[in-house]
């Protein structure tokens, strides 16, 4: 009877809405899609190896889960989702290398490691002066 009761008096208390919630709610769904944004996606995504793009596709767009992935591949689960993480590591570099228009670098490896992408341009060795 207790929590029957306490069910009651927490169905009871109304939500109050802020301004920025109401605000965030009234916004316009109908709004058009960047077109630049989405073209530098698409061309960021078909610059991306052939199984980057599948392993993304699965995994992203059709939000199937990692062990499901693993099976259609036939790989471990591990596997999928070290594949997933440069997926979208790549994808990021190549978007960013699509939007500012750079088409010719599209194709370029993303970085060796996460860290490798930290070091800025100014900081690596010039090739005329490496060993």
């Amino acid at each position: 009877m207790r929590n029957t009761a306490t069910d009651w008096a927490r169905g009871a208390r109304r939500t109050v809405v802020t301004d920025e919630v109401a605000e965030w709610a009234s916004d316009s769904e109908d709004e058009p899609p960047d077109v630049d944004e989405l073209d530098a996606l698409v061309r960021a995504f078909r610059s991306l190896p052939e199984r980057w793009q599948t392993v993304l596709w699965y995994t992203v767009i059709e939000d199937e889960p990692v062990g499901q992935v693993a099976e259609l591949l036939g790989m471990e689960k591990g596997a999928v989702s070290q594949l997933a993480f440069r997926a979208r590591e790549g994808l990021r570099q190549a978007f960013l290398v699509a939007a500012r228009g750079d088409v010719r670098n599209a194709r370029s490896s993303p970085p060796s490691s996460p860290r490798a992408s930290a070091v800025p341009a100014a900081a690596q060795p010039c090739p005329a002066t490496a060993p």
